[in-house]
C-alpha cells in the first residue's frame, strides 16, 4: 500500500467502489472475501492509500469488472502517486475511462472559462455535434462523432438534478463570433439566454478587445469543489485543462489560489450577467436575420 489522496487516488478509489457495489458486496463482504481488514477497504475507497497493482487487479477479479475496466484501474494505480496529474490521450490508461465526467458529477460548485468555444454543460446538440465533428481528428467515423456527441449531453444530466451544482460561466466574446452556421448559432445564443436565468447559472461575458489575466492561462480551464462528508473526506477544489493531447488535473493549494486570482479578475474584467445576455441576444439577431 501507498499514500494516497492524490487526485488519481481517489479516483480509483471511486472507481473501486463503484465496482464493488455493482457486484452486490457490503464491505464487510468484500473484506472477508478478500482476506483485508474493513479498514483497509475503506481506505482504498476513500483514496487514503493506493493499492499496489496486483492487489487491484485481486480486487478487480473478486468484484467481476471485465478485462478493460481491469487494465485502466491497474494503470491508474501505477500513476497514483503523482502530485497533479498530466492524463496523455494515448496513455496506458484509455480514454474512454473517463476521470473529468466522473469529478464533474460530483461537483457542487463549478467554474468554467473558456476563450474560444461554449462550454460542453451549456451546448445543444445541434452545435455540440458540429464542433466535434469539425474539431476530431480524421479517422473518427459518424459512430464515433455521434458517441462523443451522447456523452456531451448526458453530461448536461447534473445540470437537471434535484441539486443541480453552482455553475458559473465566463465566455470570451469570440465563442460568439466563431459560428458552425447561422441556424446552429441562433440555437445556440438562444439556449444560452434562456439557461442564464437559472437560480443556479451565471454567465458572463469578456468583451474581444479586453486584455486580461485569462490569456496566460490557455484557451479553457475549470474548476471544481466539491461537498465534504461528515469526516471532512471530500474532494479538495480542483483545476482541469485540457488541450489537443491531454488533460491537467491541478489540486496544490498554490495552484488553486493562482486560478482563484485569475477568476476574480476575469469576473472583474467581464460584462455583468445582465448585460452579457444582452451581448448574446444582440448576436443571435444577427444570426437570425
Amino acid at each position: 500500500m501507498r499514500r494516497g489522496r492524490t487526485i488519481q487516488a481517489r479516483e480509483l478509489g471511486r472507481q473501486l467502489r463503484n465496482r464493488r457495489q455493482e457486484a452486490g458486496m457490503s464491505v464487510d463482504h468484500a473484506a472477508a472475501e478478500l482476506s483485508l481488514s474493513v479498514p483497509t477497504i475503506y481506505r482504498y475507497e476513500t483514496g487514503t492509500t493506493v493499492p499496489r497493482p496486483p492487489d487491484v487487479k485481486g480486487l478487480c477479479e473478486a468484484y467481476g469488472a471485465d478485462e478493460d475496466m481491469t487494465r485502466a484501474l491497474v494503470a491508474l494505480a501505477r500513476e497514483a502517486d503523482a502530485p497533479g496529474w498530466w492524463r496523455s490521450y494515448d496513455g496506458a490508461i484509455p480514454r474512454w475511462f473517463d476521470t473529468f465526467v466522473s469529478l464533474e458529477s460530483g461537483a457542487n460548485h463549478i467554474r468554467a472559462y473558456d476563450s474560444e468555444r461554449v462550454l460542453g454543460l451549456l451546448q445543444t446538440r445541434a452545435y455540440a455535434e458540429a464542433m466535434i465533428r469539425a474539431l476530431v481528428p480524421p479517422e473518427v467515423d459518424h459512430e464515433g462523432v455521434s458517441k462523443r456527441v451522447e456523452v456531451r449531453m448526458q453530461r448536461q444530466r447534473i445540470l437537471e438534478r434535484r441539486n443541480p451544482p453552482q455553475l458559473d460561466v465566463i465566455l470570451g466574446e469570440a465563442t460568439l463570433v466563431r459560428s458552425p452556421g447561422d441556424e446552429i448559432m441562433a440555437e445556440q445564443l438562444s439556449h444560452l439566454d434562456k439557461v442564464s436565468r437559472r437560480p443556479n447559472i451565471t454567465l458572463r461575458v469578456l468583451p474581444l478587445n479586453l486584455i486580461h489575466r485569462g490569456l496566460g492561462c490557455g484557451a479553457n480551464f475549470m474548476m471544481l469543489d466539491f461537498p465534504t462528508d461528515r469526516r471532512d473526506l471530500g474532494e479538495p477544489p480542483m483545476v482541469y485543462a485540457e488541450n489537443l493531447t491531454g488533460a491537467v488535473y491541478l489540486d496544490k493549494p498554490g495552484e488553486i489560489r493562482a486560478y482563484s486570482r485569475v477568476w476574480e479578475s476575469l469576473v472583474r474584467d467581464g460584462s455583468s450577467t445582465a448585460e452579457s445576455r444582452t451581448i448574446i441576444n444582440t448576436y443571435r439577431e444577427r444570426y437570425e436575420q
